[in-house]
């Protein structure tokens, strides 16, 4: 009963501030008729997507579009994941940033949005052609859909994905795998890694870092963790503590490290490392222009999984993925250490049952929603993060080609962005595996005991 209240409350109130919210859309539109009217092709936010959808989607547009005038217009909303500097980045599409007309509140752990999105999106797609249709007959107007939606399987993925997977329920995960792959393909030639941002822009933050490390010379590394609003989410990061005996060793081996994650050092904590640990606030930097930055001037990048992968991926940096959940979908990187799995008990399992039973997590196209597992996924610990953190450092210096782990790499199923990105295990989780593999093959019962039980 309670809920049928909530919904006519919502229902009401989103109707009694529609006049607002569709005048709100209407001058933003009329803001940017020159924009629209040069536009050959506008792509644009039918719901609100988030900086990593965004950063996908741009992409796709330059990879299928090449030498058409594009428009990119996304919808965002107090508090929302999007970096509003990121058009900056680039010279061959036109990005547009709409702030959403609506109230978003709290209530008991919900977000509730006035208008709701069911009552306000078929009226602002609506609006939007409407207005299109008079200002800007001569632009294609068309969702973020017909982008990720319509993307050309490479040869190779003939048989794999396909060719229709738009009206799948693999949709989602067919799109993610093509873009991947995409990707993997474009750091052959470079093609994105010029990415950067405008050069007046770039050299200021470059003074800043030169200055917090007093005129030392180092390579910059970006440090990019996840904090989920839910604290129980399986895709939640490390602290940053298990993150510090890491970014000594990073420090000590000529990196400056840039904090541009979810979580950061301050005061004396920060202060210790004497410039060699940065964040936006300690260099006096936009946090969204340092974000970027740090994207597209880093040498490498270590982290957690999560949308601030995606620029990275684009340009092509070296990367060490940690706490990679979950493991089919999880943003790759050139060396990956897993979120381990304990059962029930609390015990280790072996990854090989991790793959067969958690491969695509809550992204599961067969998983109607959370249930529960009878394993479950473990943060990296300190010394994890610290020995994957050295591997990594030692193949970057001394690389060897090697691919630990090829009982496990035999197993990885050709639908996994693991798999199409060419990623490795990091030594140290492959060891540690077999150790568990090991200790329970010690503990299994032998033939004679089973006789003798």
């Amino acid at each position: 009963m309670l809920k049928q209240v909530n919904r006519l409350l919502i229902w009401l109130a989103s109707w009694a501030v529609m006049p607002v919210s569709v005048l709100w859309v209407l001058c933003q539109l009329v803001r940017h008729v020159g924009k629209f009217r040069r536009a050959d092709l506008v792509f644009h936010d039918v719901y609100m997507s988030n900086y990593g959808t965004a950063m996908c989607n741009i992409a796709v547009a330059l990879r299928h579009h090449k030498g058409k005038n594009i428009l990119m217009s996304l919808l965002f909303e107090r508090g929302s994941t999007h970096n509003l500097k990121l058009g900056l980045i680039y010279r061959d599409v036109n990005v547009l940033f709409l702030r959403k007309p609506c109230l978003v509140f709290h209530i008991m752990g919900r977000k509730f949005r006035i208008p709701s999105d069911r009552i306000f999106i078929p009226v602002k797609e609506a609006v939007a052609k409407f207005f299109m249709s008079l200002f800007a007959p001569k632009a294609s107007f068309e969702p973020f859909a017909r982008l990720v939606d319509y993307q050309k399987p490479p040869p190779e993925f003939q048989g794999i994905i396909p060719e229709n997977y738009a009206g799948t329920k693999i949709r989602g995960l067919c799109s993610a795998f093509l873009f991947i792959a995409h990707c993997k393909a474009e750091h052959k030639d470079h093609s994105l890694s010029e990415l950067k941002l405008p050069e007046p822009i770039r050299r200021n933050i470059h003074q800043k870092l030169v200055q917090a490390r007093q005129g030392k010379p180092a390579r910059l590394c970006m440090l990019y963790n996840k904090l989920e609003e839910n604290a129980d989410s399986p895709r939640q990061g490390s602290p940053l503590e298990a993150y510090l005996p890491a970014v000594r060793l990073l420090v000590a081996r000529g990196y400056q490290v840039l904090l541009a994650g979810d979580k950061f050092l301050e005061g004396e904590a920060l202060e210790a490392f004497n410039g060699m640990v940065v964040t936006a606030w300690s260099l006096e930097v936009d946090l969204d222009l340092f974000r970027l930055f740090t994207a597209t001037e880093a040498d490498i990048l270590i982290g957690e999984s999560g949308g601030g992968f995606m620029l990275p991926l684009v340009v092509g940096l070296p990367i060490l993925a940690l706490n990679y959940y979950p493991f089919g979908i999880g943003a790759p990187g050139t060396w990956v250490y897993p979120k381990r799995y304990t059962d029930l008990a609390g015990n280790f399992v072996p990854y090989e049952r991790a793959i067969a039973e958690d491969l695509y997590g809550y992204y599961d196209p067969d998983r109607p929603g959370p249930k529960p597992l009878s394993i479950i996924p473990v943060c990296n610990s300190e010394e994890e993060i610290t020995e994957a953190v050295s591997h990594f450092l030692e193949d970057l210096e001394n690389p060897d080609g090697e691919a630990p782990g090829e009982e496990l790499m035999k197993i990885v199923p050709e639908m996994s962005l693991f798999h199409i990105y060419g990623s490795r295990f990091s030594p140290s989780f492959i060891r540690r595996d077999r150790e568990v593999s090991a200790f329970l093959d010690s503990c299994a019962p032998r033939p004679r005991d089973r006789e003798a039980g």
